[in-house]
């Protein structure tokens, strides 16, 4: 939904807010508060506090380009309905998930009636709706949007394409919570198929896939399989120029494979070295690492830097 990666897979998410604040700074004045250029720039803006988990931010930027384009687009211009979708999104990061199911139900509503049921752009429609039922525990339901996503996309750009593999990841997680962790590890080894293939095996989106693998390998109990696989993904975004908030969740992920194999010592180490990337990019990533510390006690002794 929220773009944010380059052609390389590397991500500087700090360097996208001061270029798109920039060009906010320069076009507002001359075209006016409520043109549409200005609202792409929210919308865009409205990624890069995705990147950055700033998800009070997201709420903003995309209620205001909503009322722009809401204004001068009309209430069911496919641009309105994208952004809609992405304030979704954003309120359910936020915890709002009654609103957010409202803009998704809504935005999908108005989606089926400007385009066929298997248009590629309802794909995304789906899948944000799939999360919204996921987070309410209502499984089945996400399931389905899930599979109604994928068969779309799958029509539209073939088995092998990118956005195919991330629609079998999100299916993946589903089937994690249904507590079918071979599923998962099937559709998440295709998708890294995909990933490999077709971005190389050293791409962020290849470093997610692998993570999300490792989970669902600890699932099925194959703790030395989720091991090397963590440190796989480990070993690409730790490289300069990667997205250092999915470092510091795979130093956390790989963190919880080590306490729960037992292994205190490489677990307090991981969680140390977390929280060094925490203190430097600030409180929104130090507060999830913090969430995470009292479900691993161990962990919480860790000495702060």
């Amino acid at each position: 939904m929220f773009a944010g990666a380059s052609a390389h897979g590397m991500i500087s998410v700090p360097s996208a807010r001061a270029t798109v604040n920039l060009a906010l700074a320069i076009e507002e004045p001359v075209l006016g508060p409520d043109h549409p250029t200005v609202a792409g720039r929210l919308d865009f803006l409205g990624a890069v506090h995705f990147g950055l988990g700033e998800s009070e931010a997201m709420v903003r930027m995309c209620a205001r380009a909503l009322r722009i384009y809401q204004a001068t687009h009309g209430p069911e211009h496919p641009r309105t309905v994208a952004v809609m979708s992405n304030l979704g999104v954003a309120l359910l990061l936020s915890g709002d998930v009654v609103g957010a199911r409202g803009l998704q139900l809504r935005s999908l509503e108005f989606s089926l009636r400007q385009q066929p049921p298997d248009h590629e752009a309802l794909a995304s429609r789906h899948s944000n709706l799939a999360a919204i039922h996921a987070v309410l525990g209502e499984l089945s339901e996400a399931r389905a949007a899930d599979g109604r996503a994928l068969a779309i996309l799958e029509a539209a750009y073939g088995p092998d394409h990118p956005r195919v593999a991330r629609s079998l990841a999100d299916l993946a997680d589903v089937e994690l919570e249904k507590d079918r962790p071979d599923a998962a590890v099937a559709m998440l080894r295709r998708a890294l198929t995909i990933d490999e293939t077709a971005l190389g095996r050293d791409h962020a989106e290849v470093a997610k896939r692998v993570q999300q693998l490792a989970r669902a390998q600890e699932a099925t109990d194959d703790w030395t399989g989720a091991m090397a696989n963590h440190e796989r993904a480990l070993a690409i975004v730790e490289r300069p120029g990667y997205d250092e908030r999915q470092r510091v969740l795979g130093l956390l992920a790989y963190a919880h494979n080590r306490f729960a194999a037992g292994d205190e010592a490489a677990s307090r180490a991981l969680v140390r070295r977390a929280l060094e990337h925490g203190d430097r990019l600030g409180t929104v990533l130090r507060q999830e690492v913090d969430e995470w510390l009292p479900a691993h006690p161990v962990d919480a002794e860790a000495p702060r830097p």
